[in-house]
């Protein structure tokens, strides 16, 4: 069977894993995930080279990737993991390869949503490597996290541990121990029918210092902040990216109400603020993944958007005449996005194509 992956995270870990799977004959097609490039500072913990130095991380792995495997279909995505159209996840493995709980988090809730598995690894930079793969139907992400977990979401924590601001600095051996886990775990996926329940809910941990190799096992938790639904999708026409926002409103029952239309995991932006002077600038509904940087006429400083700047969801309420008759495309949406329309009968998932 012809397998479809994405690899999220392309410094210590990723970079060791890339390589890795031109040795699995079954993949057919991989994205490359990072909004990232290589500096000097990463050729001595990261597979590369000091000549990819200054190079978007993902074209970097990509090049590299190709040239092991020309048979692969090989895609670069030059953005975060919440930027990506979620419909190109659909029937792949994700691997987890980032370094920060609320990009977990991320990941977690696409997965969860589309009914994919995913596998996440992480290495400490005193000598501990993990890995576990997360499975449809048993315990998330989420399902083991607390107050604190959630407090420390904006934290940049490397590859799951103390929060941090800063890389893990950790060698590329232990980069290379991750990823090879990883690998290990997706093959198990893929090629034992029983071992979905045998991988579920365990998390593998090496501590190299120490010597020891453990296993800890999890639960699916019923308070979990994170409602486990998988959404049914239906797919829509080619073009459907250029519909209107009123068109899309219509894809509710109209004897259902007042509609709305949201992105999953993405707002639309209003207005954008600049942090340091009281300048704003109207932006009218765009989505906020897709919104280009704009800088303070003023400052010259990156604007941005607050909490009143924003709305989850769009309808005739609040989206101006020219909105609701704009095309999709306007508010930033491309192939390949989902977009939920509500209702009052309830919520339905689409798929741009």
């Amino acid at each position: 069977m012809e397998a479809s992956l994405f690899v999220v995270g392309l410094g210590n870990i990723g970079s060791q894993l890339v390589p890795l799977l031109a040795s699995v004959a079954s993949i057919r097609r991989v994205g490359l995930v990072d909004f990232d490039t290589y500096t000097p500072a990463n050729v001595a913990s990261q597979r590369i080279t000091s000549r990819d130095a200054g190079r978007a991380k993902a074209h970097v792995q990509a090049r590299a990737l190709r040239a092991a495997r020309p048979d692969l279909e090989v895609t670069p995505h030059v953005r975060r993991f919440e930027q990506l159209p979620l419909g190109l996840l659909r029937s792949s493995v994700i691997f987890s390869c980032v370094d920060s709980r609320a990009a977990r988090q991320q990941i977690n809730r696409a997965a969860v949503a589309l009914g994919i598995a995913w596998i996440d690894a992480g290495i400490a930079r005193a000598g501990s490597v993990r890995a576990r793969a997360y499975i449809p139907a048993h315990a998330c992400l989420e399902c083991a996290w607390g107050p604190r977990d959630y407090e420390l979401l904006e934290a940049s924590a490397p590859c799951g541990h103390a929060p941090a601001t800063s890389s893990t600095a950790a060698p590329v051996e232990l980069g290379a121990i991750a990823a090879g886990l990883q690998l290990m775990l997706y093959r198990r996926l893929i090629t034992d029918a029983d071992a979905h329940a045998a991988l579920a809910d365990r998390q593998w941990l090496l501590d190299l210092p120490s010597g020891r190799a453990l296993t800890a096992t999890y639960s699916p938790n019923p308070g979990c902040r994170h409602a486990h639904v998988q959404w049914e999708i239906r797919n829509l026409p080619v073009g459907s990216a250029a519909m209107s926002l009123r068109e899309a409103l219509a894809l509710a029952n109209p004897s259902s109400g007042e509609a709305t239309l949201a992105a999953p995991g993405m707002a639309f932006v209003r207005r954008l603020r600049c942090p340091k002077c009281p300048n704003t600038r109207r932006v009218h509904g765009v989505l906020s993944g897709r919104l280009a940087p704009r800088a303070c006429e003023t400052c010259g400083i990156p604007m941005h958007a607050t909490a009143l700047d924003t709305d989850y969801e769009l309808g005739a309420v609040n989206a101006t005449t020219a909105v609701l008759r704009a095309p999709l495309s306007g508010r930033g949406f491309v192939a390949g996005d989902i977009v939920s329309v509500h209702s009052n009968a309830g919520t339905n998932f689409y798929q741009l194509a």
